[in-house]
């Protein structure tokens, strides 16, 4: 259905009354290939701010390390930061994904294990909670 809408011209990144994204709602249900189908469409991966969280965020905090991957390789951005929530890697420890952890650690990218958020301060803070 979503490849046929698509098709027909239905814009991947149009926003709902919530905020929400075509790319957010199928990060947070874990649907790898709509990810990946929405993003070959044009699905821009830091578009949409549904409950103050990004496509990333939510794909971090779910543990799908395959839609990270296709996010990360897309652009979106690692360090984003959600002004409560904080970034991926404090979704991803607040989760308790090692995995998505690990990975965001090893891709050279920057991940900042320092960054602090409002509600729930640096990723080592949620790690141990």
């Amino acid at each position: 259905i979503v490849e046929l809408l698509l098709q027909k011209g239905a814009d991947p990144n149009v926003q709902d009354r919530e905020s929400r994204t075509p790319p957010q709602l199928a990060c947070f249900g874990g649907h790898f290939d709509i990810v990946k189908l929405l993003l070959q469409e044009g699905a821009v991966p830091h578009v949409g701010q549904w409950q103050f969280n990004n496509s990333l965020q939510l794909a971090c905090f779910g543990g799908y390390l395959n839609i990270v991957k296709s996010l990360l390789q897309k652009g979106a951005d690692l360090n984003v930061q959600s002004w409560e929530n904080g970034t991926p890697l404090h979704w991803a420890c607040s989760g308790g994904h090692l995995n998505i952890v690990e990975f965001l650690l090893q891709m050279g990218l920057g991940a900042d294990l320092n960054m602090w958020s409002w509600e729930n301060g640096t990723p080592l803070h949620l790690a141990c909670s």
